[in-house]
């Protein structure tokens, strides 16, 4: 979340203050050093960059010899010439904090995984920090030790204390971005992070379209409704003919159709379809072959013997196959002009039989 990783920036940036303010200590401002050795009359401050004697302060550079005052064979020469190189620690533990601190910033005004930038930076900046007073205590206990028998007063500055505090703010930043870090994918789906998503849930009134829109629809068919009669198949005799049905089962998979015409009623040339609405750029049949079913129910169909003038044409007729195009020209708005489909024609074998007959009257 965006709570943890602003807490991780301030205290990555007060980690910064203060390792700023402990490496850039004696020479260059004598208000701040790490260790103090009182030996008599002489009073040593010591400091990353150098060191002062006595209100006196050395070259500031990085690394510096031992004070003349001392003795070059004294045992302190050794221990403050390996002090002034330990001592690089301290400028790199500030580097690495600064860059913890940009880091972080990004992480909250950016991108969230920089997120995982800031916590590598804040992880090393502290393990330096931690590594860099560490020997300062080091040194504090040899210098007890080789001034055992002398009366000497040796003490830790406020550059040390400096250190201490600002690598514990490195690790409470490290502990506060990676808990951001490992928090924002559980939180990310309740947070709007655009005004686009956060209109779609808005509670403000939709205005209505404009005048246009309902205009470029005025013209387009009405989607038929549903009616108990869609379920049944229509065949179509001649003009001269009434039309008979036969219902069947709805299945629980088809599709509503348009109104088709009531029983005993006048023959129509518009055919019976059964298909869903589509957009111009959509074909709502196919061609392929057409495979009438016969109706299971042998006494509405005459017999081989019934007729004995119609020896090849046994069964009634059958309307034809619709074809695509003209599927299209009658349920899509823009499709292609097909022409009109040809009632099918009675076959003449069966054409004065006594079923014809017997279906005219």
């Amino acid at each position: 979340m965006r709570v943890f990783s602003v807490g991780g920036l301030l205290a990555a940036a007060a980690a910064a203050v203060l390792l700023g303010l402990a490496t850039f200590g004696v020479p260059i401002n004598n208000n701040y050093y790490l260790l103090q050795l009182g030996l008599g009359q002489a009073d040593f401050h010591f400091g990353p960059f150098g060191y002062s004697f006595n209100g006196r302060d050395s070259a500031t550079k990085l690394g510096y010899d031992v004070p003349r005052e001392l003795g070059e064979q004294n045992p302190v020469s050794s221990l403050v010439h390996t002090l002034s190189y330990v001592l690089v620690l301290y400028p790199i533990a500030f580097a690495l904090a600064v860059v913890a601190v940009l880091a972080s910033l990004l992480a909250v005004t950016c991108k969230t995984m920089m997120n995982a930038l800031a916590i590598f930076f804040a992880t090393l900046g502290a393990i330096v920090a931690t590594v860099g007073f560490a020997i300062v205590i080091a040194l504090y206990f040899a210098l007890k030790d080789v001034f055992s028998g002398i009366r000497i007063d040796i003490q830790f500055g406020q550059s040390f204390y400096f250190t201490v505090v600002g690598a514990a703010c490195l690790y409470l930043a490290m502990a506060l971005m990676s808990g951001g870090l490992c928090c924002d994918p559980l939180f990310s789906r309740h947070r709007r992070s655009s005004p686009a998503a956060g209109a779609s849930y808005s509670t403000a009134p939709v205005h209505a379209p404009p005048a246009e829109y309902h205009a470029t629809r005025a013209d387009l068919p009405a989607f038929p409704e549903y009616h108990p009669s869609q379920h049944e198949n229509v065949y179509e005799m001649d003009d001269t003919m009434n039309s008979y049905t036969k219902a069947h089962t709805p299945h629980e998979y088809e599709d509503a159709a348009f109104p088709a015409p009531a029983p005993h009623a006048a023959a129509s040339s518009a055919p019976y379809l059964s298909a869903q609405p589509a957009e111009s750029s959509t074909r709502l049949l196919t061609e392929a072959p057409y495979l009438p079913s016969r109706p299971s129910d042998s006494s509405q169909i005459p017999t081989e013997h019934a007729y004995v003038d119609a020896p090849e044409a046994p069964y009634a007729p059958v309307p034809q196959p619709v074809s695509a195009q003209q599927a299209d020209a009658w349920f899509l708005h823009s499709g292609p002009q097909a022409p009109e489909a040809v009632p099918p024609q009675y076959p003449p074998a069966l054409a004065g039989s006594a079923y014809a007959n017997e279906k005219r009257h």
